[in-house]
């Protein structure tokens, strides 16, 4: 049985997002070198479209939400004993969860599902299912990752064996690596052995992290070495501050002192006069008890001297009675 080789793109967005295809993909993607292509939507210009349909006679596409043309959405399509399943992927929330594109699967009863959108390739098994995405075949940009790299992927079936080559063209220094998978139909897991370019990759994407973080950490000590004379000045200011604000505080309470004091004081000065006023009144009411007395007494003197003329009175009066009744007696 002849292997069936496919071509599996995404995303080209010529001249949108991207001028052009690299030369070194378009070396390797000439006419009549793969059975099959299949395109996941948003290809760009008329241009880029000939050019792809010129790569096979056997082309497939799906609509993506930048497309404006009457196109599928969804389509499935055979490759040696593979059913194929074809997404844009715009339609899987969120976009790229694996949950979400097996519930997609299922639905169109495919054995490999193949989406784009997201601008990030992957392959991926998961319950004896496929799941490939080529990526931007142009490193368009995309609001969804950070930074995106020129990446499609060659497929070839024979049988129910297949083989995934996903090819990552590197921005920083055009190095093109070539990433081979290897996947049993019905399989759980893709076998993959990381090629001497991988393993350089990696080495490299590990010392430039690490020169990352140093360079970050450099910057901070910087940062923290040129915000502490500021802190140290803001510190003296905020010492200096804290210190008038002690002294305010201390004057303020003094101030509030005095004023309960004068405010005491002159509730006091207030009773004093109150007082005065009473004293006042009482001196009056006792000069006249005073003069009351006074008169009382000469009252009382004058009531006395009375008595003692009227008890003379009477006394002559008893002596003149008798001495009448005497001579009465006498004549008798």
């Amino acid at each position: 049985m002849n292997p069936d080789l496919a071509l599996i793109i995404g995303d080209m967005f010529v001249p949108l997002r991207s001028p052009d295809i690299c030369e070194q993909f378009k070396t390797i993607l000439t006419p009549n070198k793969v059975n099959h292509v299949l395109s996941l939507g948003n290809i760009g210009n008329r241009e880029s479209y000939d050019w792809l349909k010129s790569l096979s006679s056997d082309f497939h596409e799906v609509k993506g939400d930048f497309d404006t043309n009457d196109i599928p959405e969804r389509k499935v399509l055979k490759i040696g004993e593979f059913t194929i399943g074809m997404l844009h992927g715009h339609q899987i929330m969120p976009w790229g969860d694996l949950e979400a594109m097996s519930s997609i699967q299922r639905s169109m009863g495919c054995d490999i599902l193949v989406t784009g959108h997201t601008h990030k390739a992957f392959v991926i098994a998961k319950e004896g299912k496929l799941y490939l995405n080529p990526g931007s075949i142009t490193g368009a940009l995309s609001p969804a990752i950070e930074m995106s790299v020129p990446s499609f992927i060659l497929m070839v079936a024979q049988g129910n064996e297949l083989t995934v080559y996903l090819y990552v063209l590197k921005e920083k220094d055009k190095k093109l690596i070539v990433k081979k998978y290897e996947y049993t139909k019905g399989d759980n897991v893709v076998r993959h052995e990381k090629s001497e370019e991988e393993i350089e990759e990696e080495k490299e994407e590990e010392e430039e992290r690490k020169k990352e973080e140093e360079a970050n950490k450099e910057h901070i000590e910087q940062q923290e070495h040129q915000e502490q004379p500021e802190n140290n000045e803001q510190n003296e200011n905020e010492q200096k501050d804290n210190q008038q604000n002690e002294q305010d505080n201390i004057q303020n309470e003094e101030h509030n002192e005095d004023e309960q004091n004068h405010e005491q004081n002159e509730e006091n000065h207030e009773q004093n006069e109150e007082n005065h006023e009473q004293n006042e009144e009482n001196h009056e009411q006792n000069d006249e008890n005073h003069e009351q007395n006074d008169e009382n007494h000469e009252q009382n003197v004058e009531n006395h001297e009375q008595n003692e003329e009227q008890n003379e009175e009477n006394n002559q009066n008893e002596e003149n009675n008798q001495n009448e009744e005497n001579n009465q007696n006498e004549e008798e």
